[in-house]
């Protein structure tokens, strides 16, 4: 802050000092140091410029009335001189454009100094100072002093502060001699000569051209101090008998020596700069090229070779040196006619085209794939052709190779007996891939299995489809690749039939589209299914009468004994033929057999379907009566006894009637089925003792007088 109030101070005393043409200062240097500082440091730093400013004219005595206007003028003139260098000159990074040197000269300097050049002059003549018809006078001059302060000044500053580009390196041989023409043009062109003052410009264009900005202002500054220290000693080209039109040639000339060095250095830089950038871009572009697989190439329409990335050079240049030879001085006579015809096919539809040429080398045939096409001159006419070719021999032997497996893997999962397939996790059924025995296995061709995404859902058995639709959920959202999962159930085909099928499968991860697949297989399980269900029935039943056999039933008992628990009323029936023991013994085995399997049939007639009715060996029946009371029980084992004894039974040659005994227990008061059919057991033999053919119902005495009895 200080040091600013110093030096606007120090220039307008060394301003008032320095005069010309009535107290007229050539150029007013607080004017473009003000506007440079407040344009680089910010508005805060304006008190320094009314500080200056009051120091200064309050020591050349006139009213302080006029010297208060003046310094607000000055205030102001800084305050818009460095905005509008900020909004129009670039700111942070002056003069990079001509139109920011045009505003500074248009806008920015004509603008600020008549602000204060009207607040001055008004002042002076508000005050008394000077008389009011000099006002257009003072007005003037004061305008042109410190537009020409402006001008030349602001640049410097700029520079100076890092608000401009610095001047490119140059040798320091080309920096000395720059000086001394300078110096040596300004001392006889602006102190010597009357009217040589265009011995500058070699110098000032010099130092634009080769230092851009900054040579230019650094120039300028140069010349301008030159102009103005030849004015005040009267000397130089613009000193006439009218010291106010001298003055106002000088100004002028230092404007236009300004507007001229900093148009031609930002045209040069601009310049240079779209050189450079056109270089590294066309490094950038050939490094691309150079570093591409493929062969990049130009030729013109007589078939030579113009240009060839380094690629291509490498690749052939052992055969000739590339460039300017044709193709029948680099390949085979058979490989030129046949890139020669491609190339005169582009060049006649004016139309890129890909091609796939097969070329004879040194190492054996080489297949490439080529993009050409027309490069067309200003007036639109074909002038050359342009290639990219890619040496793809290895990717198609390579495919080939591929091929080959695919076929042969193909082969294979067709062959094995079982359906592979590729489904999406996300969407159970929707097969990417099906084999073919999809048609031996459910009717229905690999193509309408893929087609109809809904298929596999919809064949699910009604039964099995809730079970199966769950586990692809749960198997879907899990974690990670690699999971495995194994289901068994059964599928409807086309037919109708019913297919018992195992579906192993794996997750994995498409590595082209990242989709979560399965890679299964479905196996027919129907033969294995129907052979365990024999054996689970032969293992249940019994042989010679298809019933329930003695360990299932025990199995169904000891569940209902569970249920029975939870208030679910059941009773259990044992039942024995009367005297089947003679008829074993005197008929033989045969005729018991007969007779055991015409009583199974009979009393399967007479029972609901949700009791359960075994044999338990012998001529000994059981019965199950879920959720029957006691006295729904004593009905059922009445009737049963009653239909027994009332139908003739196939004994021999000859119907005969046969009784049977029964014992009747209620689940309720057992715990373990053993016990429960040891006293039904006990029921029934009680039936026996008390002259068979009758029921007799189980009661704790009973298996105390059995206890007793032993």
């Amino acid at each position: 802050m200080l040091t600013l109030a110093a030096l606007h101070f120090g220039g307008a005393k060394l301003g008032l000092e320095l005069t010309v043409a009535g107290n007229a200062s050539p150029v007013w240097l607080p004017a473009g140091l003000d506007a440079a500082a407040i344009a680089i440091f910010g508005y805060r730093y304006l008190p320094a410029v009314l500080i200056g400013d009051l120091l200064a004219n309050g020591t050349i005595g006139v009213p302080a009335g006029v010297v208060i206007v003046q310094s607000l003028g000055s205030v102001t003139e800084a305050a818009v001189a460095a905005y509008l260098i900020n909004r129009l000159c670039g700111g942070a990074r002056m003069f990079t454009r001509v139109r920011e040197v045009i505003a500074l000269f248009l806008i920015v300097a004509p603008v600020s100094a008549s602000i204060s050049a009207i607040a001055g002059a008004g002042a002076l003549v508000a005050g008394s100072v000077v008389p009011g018809g000099e006002f257009g006078t003072v007005w003037i001059t004061w305008f042109l002093a410190d537009a020409a302060s402006i001008v030349f000044l602001v640049p410097a500053i700029a520079l100076v502060f890092g608000r401009m580009d610095l001047p490119p390196r140059r040798s320091l041989v080309e920096g000395i001699g720059l000086v001394a023409t300078l110096a040596a043009s300004a001392y006889l062109g602006l102190v010597l000569s009357t009217g040589r003052s265009y011995f500058v410009f070699p110098a000032l264009i010099w130092a634009a051209l080769r230092y851009h900005q900054a040579g230019a202002a650094l120039t300028s500054l140069a010349i301008g101090a030159t102009v103005v220290l030849a004015e005040l000693t009267g000397s130089g080209p613009f000193i006439v008998a009218d010291e106010t039109k001298a003055l106002g040639l000088s100004q002028l000339f230092i404007a236009l020596v300004t507007l001229t060095a900093m148009v031609l250095a930002v045209i040069e830089a601009q310049r240079e700069t779209a050189t450079a950038e056109r270089e590294a871009n066309r490094r950038l572009l050939n490094d691309i090229v150079d570093a591409s697989p493929s062969h990049v190439y130009v030729k013109d329409l007589v078939g030579r070779y113009t240009l060839a990335s380094q690629r291509f050079l490498d690749r052939w240049q052992g055969t000739s040196a590339v460039l300017g030879q044709t193709d029948e001085d680099v390949f085979s006579p058979e490989s030129a006619a046949q890139l020669r015809t491609r190339d005169h096919e582009v060049a006649r539809t004016g139309e890129a085209q890909n091609f796939r040429d097969e070329l004879e080398t040194r190492e054996g045939t080489r297949v490439y794939d080529t993009f050409k096409f027309p490069l067309r001159d200003e007036a639109g006419e074909v002038h050359a052709i342009g290639g990219v070719s890619t040496d793809v021999t290895e990717r198609l032997e390579m495919e080939g190779k591929l091929r080959a497996a695919e076929a042969r893997y193909r082969s294979l999962v067709e062959r094995l007996p079982a359906v592979m397939y590729v489904s999406e996790t996300e969407a159970p059924g929707h097969c990417r891939y099906i084999s073919p025995q999809i048609e031996r296995l459910l009717g229905y061709t690999p193509d309408e299995w893929r087609d109809h995404q809904g298929l596999w859902r919809r064949s699910l058995y009604p039964e099995d489809r809730e079970r199966v639709l769950k586990a692809a959920r749960r198997l879907a959202s899990a974690p990670g690749t690699g999971t495995s999962s194994v289901h068994e159930y059964r599928l409807v085909a086309a037919d109708g039939r019913v297919v018992w099928v195992r579906d192993e499968s794996t997750v994995r991860v498409d590595p082209e589209d990242g989709t979560t697949l399965h890679d299964g297989m479905l196996i027919d399980i129907t033969e294995r299914k129907e052979s365990e269900s024999q054996l689970q029935y032969i293992a249940d039943h019994d042989a010679l009468t298809g019933l329930y056999n003695r360990r299932r039933f025990i199995q169904d008992l000891e569940l209902e004994l569970k249920l029975a628990r939870r208030d679910r009323s059941t009773s259990l029936v044992m039942l024995d033929l009367d005297n089947f023991k003679y008829i074993n013994d005197s008929l033989g085995h045969g005729a018991g057999d007969t007779l055991i399997r015409a009583i199974a049939e009979l009393l399967q007639t007479r029972i609901r379907e949700t009791d359960t009715l075994a044999r338990l060996g012998g001529d000994e029946f059981a019965l199950l009566l879920r959720g029957a009371r006691a006295d729904d029980a004593v009905a059922v084992a009445e009737d049963l006894l009653d239909s027994v004894g009332k139908r003739l039974h196939p004994v021999g040659a000859q119907p005969a009637r046969i009784t049977a005994s029964a014992g009747l227990a209620a689940l309720e008061d057992h715990s373990t089925a053993e016990d429960l059919l040891a006293a039904a057991a006990l029921a029934m033999y009680e039936a026996k003792q008390g002259g068979r053919d009758r029921l007799a119902l189980y009661s704790s005495d009973l298996r105390s007088q059995a206890e007793a009895g032993r």
